[in-house]
């Protein structure tokens, strides 16, 4: 009763919301309450440090609703990123079965700005894609690994000579 009927009509554009979470199960069910659609769905990967009650809760939501998937897998995630990925594919894994358009991957804590219809039509205009891209820390990359682009065959062959030039710029 918590989770009123959806505000957010049906577009025809389903989108997959899979979810990291690991606390605060209120904030998460607020968060499915304001922005919940038909159409979509609402996929819980459960950090593996969640407590059982946390567990339980979440396990109930899905009993509520037939959009609300829950992974079978639970991973050690933290907040510097480790399994992240590997989370969020559990959930497309589980969802492989059922049309989304898009997914958009999300933590514990991330409030979605948009409704559902907002989000839409931002997607079907611009095809937009919004992954944040930073500088590879230090510590990450390897100095031993090659990275000419030239020699890793990476520029393309058909650029002049003066093209290319930067391809083979250390």
């Amino acid at each position: 009763n918590r989770i009123l009927p959806s505000r957010n009509p049906d577009t025809g554009f389903p989108i997959l919301y899979a979810r990291l979470v690991y606390k605060d199960y209120e904030f998460i069910e607020e968060q499915l309450a304001t922005n919940y659609a038909k159409e979509n769905i609402y996929c819980f990967a459960i950090d593996r440090k969640a407590s059982p009650k946390f567990i339980r809760r979440i396990l109930a939501l899905k009993r509520c609703f037939p959009n609300v998937v829950v992974t079978n897998r639970r991973r050690d995630l933290d907040s510097a990123g480790h399994n992240h990925n590997k989370a969020h594919l559990d959930c497309m894994r589980a969802t492989r079965k059922i049309r989304w358009e898009y997914a958009m991957l999300l933590q514990n804590h991330d409030v979605m700005l948009k409704t559902h219809k907002q989000m839409t039509e931002i997607l079907r205009i611009y095809g937009a894609n919004d992954i944040e891209i930073t500088p590879c820390p230090a510590w990450r990359c390897l100095p031993t690994l090659e990275r000419n682009l030239g020699t890793l065959g990476l520029c393309p062959k058909d650029l002049s000579e003066e093209e290319c030039a930067f391809c083979y710029d250390s």
